[in-house]
């Protein structure tokens, strides 16, 4: 077993544990009805969704790729909430995971290779639980 992978381990799992309850929420009324559920952009994958994606935006926000995962999404489980939830949670500990990587790669270039995978839990554990990052994942 690799010296790092026991606090990488324990930060995803603490992760999934602590956002697991959003699988079981349902959709927000302020941003989820403008982007998803009363977007027909987001409803389904075709050529022309996926092309409108990529060539548009709301007066706010350019998200093809957002917007190209709700259309996977939408042709697997249509409207239903917990596959929306579930891919955040997914990409939230997927970028944890990477962001832990890159710290310790960073350390052990600084000569720290002992304390490394340390550094990375402490960095990756702070952005994991922040309660900034409950809204993204949420």
């Amino acid at each position: 077993m690799r010296r790092n992978s026991v606090p990488l381990k324990v930060i995803l799992l603490v992760t999934a544990l602590v956002y697991a309850q959003v699988v079981g929420f349902g959709f927000a009324d302020y941003d989820d009805i403008l982007l998803l559920t009363g977007n027909p952009t987001a409803h389904g994958l075709s050529w022309n969704n996926i092309t409108t994606a990529f060539t548009t935006y709301d007066p706010e926000l350019y998200v093809p790729l957002t917007l190209l995962s709700y259309q996977i999404e939408y042709s697997l489980a249509r409207l239903e909430p917990w596959i929306y939830h579930a891919t955040n949670l997914a990409l939230h500990l997927l970028a944890v995971w990477l962001l832990f990587w890159i710290v310790t790669k960073l350390a052990e270039q600084k000569g720290r290779e002992l304390q490394a995978p340390w550094i990375a839990a402490l960095v990756a554990g702070v952005f994991a639980l922040h309660p900034l990052n409950v809204q993204s994942v949420a």
